[in-house]
């Protein structure tokens, strides 16, 4: 997996997690996206890409470079990141130093949305298969640093 190679070169603690993808998805959706009704859900096809929240607009959230920004300097002690179509995960260990241009999407030649949350969920990021959108960078309680 090129993500985790990527991460071990740079020095992060990584491990593998089989099969953990689906659980977290649905604990992401649990979280970020439990105010949306079923009916939005549908509306924006939910299903197929979580990202949709942000892309429709509705959950408020920091897109593009200031995206990048806000994940670059928020707080990480241990992340997990997963891919919409990719059962496996890799949990980040001491995180501190994982940045935005070390999250790629590309895993065996092909393009997936990825997504990164803190082991708390209290915040994500998320690079989409989709050049012209996101990233979106989410935190449902926002600190003063991330209004700016």
């Amino acid at each position: 997996m090129e993500q985790f190679d990527l991460l071990k070169d740079k020095g992060i603690s990584v491990t593998v997690l089989k099969n953990k993808g689906q659980e977290l998805q649905k604990q992401w959706g649990e979280v970020f996206a439990k105010d949306l009704s079923k009916n939005q859900k549908r509306q924006i096809h939910y299903g197929q890409f979580l990202w949709h929240a942000f892309s429709y607009e509705l959950l408020p959230c920091k897109k593009g470079q200031r995206a990048r920004n806000a994940f670059d300097i928020v707080s990480k002690d241990e992340c997990f990141i997963f891919y919409q179509n990719n059962q496996n995960a890799l949990l980040i260990e001491k995180a501190a130093s994982l940045k935005s241009d070390h999250i790629i999407n590309e895993i065996d030649g092909y393009i997936h949305d990825v997504y990164v949350v803190d082991k708390a969920f209290s915040w994500t990021y998320i690079q989409t298969h989709e050049e012209d959108e996101g990233p979106y960078f989410y935190k449902p309680v926002l600190d003063p640093v991330f209004f700016n």
